[in-house]
């Protein structure tokens, strides 16, 4: 059963066209329907605009500015001196993720001085860069957040994996809980068609004087016994087919249009000689390699240490170097040519600046809080990593021994059926030799009815061992693929690779 899911689009009308509905179409009617998906895949999308606004910290941020400014000095009573300066900056802000700031500007300011002084246009360009020397140094510390949001959406997609496996999981289950309990009706609907013909039979002996009349009371009661474990039949395939449309996601109107499931329950040969399992360890180090869950754990733990490393650089003290390079020049002259060419015409005047900053807060407490909160998530993330390493190494085998075990059962479940329909034909062979009586053949055929329910019972077992070991193993559906099911009938390969 190996099937791509990915393109589910009209699976619902699928379904209700046809008389019997498959285990692929109920899983692949689950992904359009179920709102836990969706709400998985809105956590994704949550977890990418957390990256992005992470990202935008590194974004380039242009900024201009422009001035006029309008003064007047009182020289005597009755006058003054005006001026008005005008101003022009462009000015580029970019962080680097190794904590380095640049800062290129370009200033022009253009004062017109006095009456009697000529205009002068005075152009600036430079470049600040600022080196934290502690506090934000490397990429460490300045792009933690960046980095922890990146590892926040590759969890996040597991996450999402995860939650379909586990989807998978409970709908096939429940799948072939569905069809066990199809299975056990037909077989009780069997036996009570073959109780009311023995009945039928034997009232025609009777009115022959061939049988007592006493025995239809035995058939009268055997027969109702056997209706009353069709009706209670009846109502267990109803209840199984509710819950695996709750399963499934479908509404009232859906559900009532569920059609019988048509797969048969997965089953095994007679053979004495059954295949050997892979030794337990195996399939633990398959799940260690494949689990979603796991996966995602780890990439948080990741994330949480990128955190706390950060943190740890907030408990240092601000010290920046900021060296800043330019160059001046100016020009005379009113026109607009004059006051935008002051940086490239004339001999520029070349300067440099270096500045050492240093700040140290007296308590640092807001530091001190984010390295205890950051410490403390990377200290939980790293106990659910070996919680979870410690569930796997105990749930993984129990789910190998729960397959070996129960295709054992359906291999002695298969032979038990086959020795009881002998001996069924054998007891209706003496009674018609009249070496045997009535009774005893309703006995074998009671017995027989239960021979085939345990059959149903081992069968049943066998396919929800194989799905819970896929489950544990992460063999239910492909890691690249979450859509792509792999063969739900058959024991996953331990050597991993795709389903």
């Amino acid at each position: 059963m190996v099937a791509c899911l990915s393109d589910p689009v009209s699976a619902r009308a699928q379904e209700t066209s046809h008389s019997q509905v498959d285990l692929t179409s109920a899983i692949n009617i689950t992904f359009e329907n179920d709102p836990q998906i969706e709400r998985s895949r809105q956590q994704l999308e949550i977890a990418r605009g957390g990256l992005e606004i992470a990202a935008s910290a590194f974004e380039p941020l242009l900024s201009a500015s422009g001035s006029w400014i309008d003064s007047r000095l009182a020289t005597g009573p009755d006058s003054a001196d005006e001026s008005e300066v005008l101003g022009f900056g462009l000015g580029l802000d970019r962080l680097l993720r190794g904590g380095t700031l640049l800062q290129p500007r370009f200033d022009i300011e253009r004062d017109p001085g006095t009456v009697a002084d000529a205009t002068v246009n005075v152009g600036t360009l430079s470049l600040a860069l600022t080196q934290p020397l502690l506090r934000g140094r490397g990429r460490t510390a300045t792009a933690a957040d960046e980095r922890a949001s990146r590892l926040d959406v590759a969890a996040a997609e597991r996450d999402l994996h995860q939650l379909i496996e586990g989807r998978v999981r409970s709908v096939a289950r429940q799948y072939w809980r569905t069809v066990a309990a199809q299975d056990r009706l037909a077989i009780l609907q069997a036996t009570e068609d073959s109780s009311r013909q023995l009945l039928a039979t034997t009232r025609l002996l009777v009115d022959a004087d061939q049988t007592p009349r006493a025995d239809l009371v035995l058939i009268e009661a055997d027969l109702t016994a056997k209706e009353i474990d069709r009706i209670a039949a009846e109502s267990a395939l109803f209840a199984a087919r509710q819950d695996l449309g709750r399963e499934m996601g479908l509404d009232a109107q859906a559900l009532q249009a569920l059609a019988p499931p048509s797969d048969a329950l997965p089953t095994i040969t007679a053979s004495a000689d059954l295949p050997t399992l892979p030794a337990a360890q195996r399939f633990v180090d398959l799940a260690t390699e494949r689990r979603h869950d796991l996966a995602a754990l780890r990439l948080r733990r990741e994330a949480t240490t990128a955190l706390r490393t950060a943190a740890r650089s907030g408990l240092l003290p601000a010290l920046d170097l900021t060296f800043v390079p330019s160059y001046s020049g100016a020009i005379e002259g009113s026109s607009v040519d004059d006051f935008f060419s002051s940086t490239v015409r004339n001999s520029p005047g070349l300067s440099s600046e270096l500045r050492l900053q240093l700040g140290l807060p007296l308590r640092n407490r807001a530091a001190e809080g984010r390295w205890l909160q950051a410490t403390a998530r990377d200290r939980t993330s790293e106990l659910l990593v070996e919680e979870l390493l410690k569930g796997l190494a105990a749930d993984v085998p129990t789910a190998v021994d729960a397959v070996e075990r129960s295709r054992q059962q359906v291999r002695l479940a298969a032979a038990s059926v086959r020795l009881f329909e002998k001996a069924v034909a054998n007891e209706e062979k003496k009674l018609r030799a009249e070496a045997s009586t009535l009774i005893d053949v309703i006995t074998q055929r009671d017995r027989l009815t239960a021979a085939r329910q345990r059959m149903i019972t081992a069968r049943l077992a066998y396919a929800q061992a194989l799905i819970d070991l896929r489950f544990q193993t992460a063999t239910l559906t492909a890691v690249a693929d979450p859509y792509r099911l792999g063969d739900l009938e058959t024991v996953p390969d331990p050597r991993g690779g795709a389903p």
